[in-house]
């Protein structure tokens, strides 16, 4: 675990980083509103791929019987991705090709290639291969800023930029996610496998039942996983492109402590669905009660670099006009204490496989998070967006340990008749 957690870890600092680096770029070269353009592009793809998505990596990892073939898998990720592809494409044909509306086509197509790929990191995260899902997402990592920086230094158009890292990464792709996908199986696979069985287990499979039946199983938690998405980026639906521009850029500087604790969670599911499986709950517990603390130092030490240096390091970071709102930063990391506890408790929920709960519950705190931005957005401006996540991820928070303490109880009834 500390070997996949230190390779994980390692990816994911690597790939925030330099995705922060790619929004410093658009805010120091570029200006605001592009920045703010990049990001309502993410507020809007974010959500719709997460839910096309059906968090099947979660669904293919905590498969720990091996129900079903990789190919089914990546069948139906390809399949949702070209539905989402066309929708998107419909609505630039709507909007008339605006400036915005491209850069939203723009960044669908990095989601998409992202999202093929996020496919071959479930399968090396289901054989405990973090390594290579380290790797891959640094070389992803260091192709983002630099095709960014370099188109917008030449062109000045966030649009192209965004272009350029849909090709990096899809390049990453095919040179080496789907290469050390195959090798890894053709290491794994059973002695009397041919060589032609191997290259099926890496051919997508449309087939209509099997897809339904996957569809079915995994999309209440690709629902949820999509409500996880959407109640960070219900507040950008509600601000102007400048002040999405200024708000996406003092919320990246909470990104770390975000990928740390992505990270971990990440490393530890499948620990907590063996030890579920297992019904260890005392080893549950203390697996869970060590990641929260270590959260709640991550916050801890936020909080003071920010009351200490928040604003010279913001201005250095960004520009003078960022850091005149340093004050909303304290009320982002606070935010952020009560995500990482959402997404370390999220990751307990998931390996108890309590999808269709999360699904309902998730839907009503969606309701509620949209009603808070609704209410404190307009009386408070991006003050009220930081106090529109504080309610939502607390809100959450309480809502996952009432799902954990009810699936360990049907778990000790059912293990116990």
């Amino acid at each position: 675990m500390r070997a996949n957690f230190t390779w994980i870890l390692s990816g994911n600092v690597t790939y925030s980083a330099c995705q922060w680096i790619t929004l410093v770029l658009l805010a120091k070269i570029g200006n605001v509103t592009m920045l703010g353009q990049f990001a309502l592009g993410l507020a809007i793809n974010v959500p719709i791929f997460t839910l096309a998505n059906l968090a099947l990596r979660s669904v293919l990892v905590t498969d720990t019987q091996g129900r079903r073939p990789f190919r089914d898998y990546l069948g139906l990720r390809l399949f949702t991705s070209l539905l989402v592809l066309l929708g998107v494409v419909s609505f630039l044909f709507c909007s008339q090709f605006s400036a915005t509306s491209m850069v939203i086509f723009a960044v669908s197509l990095v989601k998409a290639v992202e999202s093929i790929s996020d496919t071959f990191h479930g399968l090396f995260q289901q054989k405990e291969r973090m390594d290579r899902v380290g790797k891959s997402l640094m070389l992803k990592s260091l192709l983002s800023p630099l095709a960014m920086g370099i188109l917008l230094v030449t062109m000045r158009d966030v649009f192209w930029g965004t272009v350029a890292m849909a090709c990096g990464w899809a390049l990453v792709l095919f040179a080496y996610d789907i290469p050390r996908a195959m090798k890894l199986l053709s290491q794994t696979r059973d002695a009397g496998h041919t060589d032609s069985t191997l290259a099926d287990t890496l051919k997508p499979r449309w087939n209509r039942k099997s897809m339904r039946q996957l569809t079915i199983i995994a999309l209440p938690l690709g629902i949820t996983v999509m409500l996880t998405t959407l109640f960070s980026n219900v507040p950008r639906y509600f601000l102007s492109e400048h002040d999405l521009g200024i708000f996406a850029g003092l919320a990246s500087l909470t990104v770390l402590g975000t990928t740390v604790v992505t990270a971990l969670g990440r490393a530890s599911i499948v620990r907590f669905a063996h030890l579920f499986t297992e019904r260890n709950t005392r080893a549950f517990r203390a697996l869970l009660l060590r990641l929260l603390g270590f959260a709640t130092l991550l916050v801890t030490a936020g909080i003071l670099l920010v009351l200490l240096v928040g604003r010279p390091i913001v201005e250095l970071l960004f520009t003078a006009e960022f850091a005149e709102h340093t004050p909303l930063l304290i009320l982002l990391v606070a935010s952020a204490m009560f995500e990482y506890f959402a997404t370390l408790l999220g990751t307990a929920v998931t390996a108890t496989r309590e999808f269709k709960r999360l699904a309902v519950y998730y839907s009503f705190v969606a309701v509620v998070a949209v009603v808070l931005a609704f209410l404190l957005i307009p009386r408070l401006g991006l003050p009220g967006a930081a106090w529109t996540l504080i309610g939502t991820y607390s809100i959450i928070c309480l809502v996952l340990l009432l799902i954990l303490r009810t699936a360990w109880r049907r778990a000790r009834g059912a293990h116990h008749p």
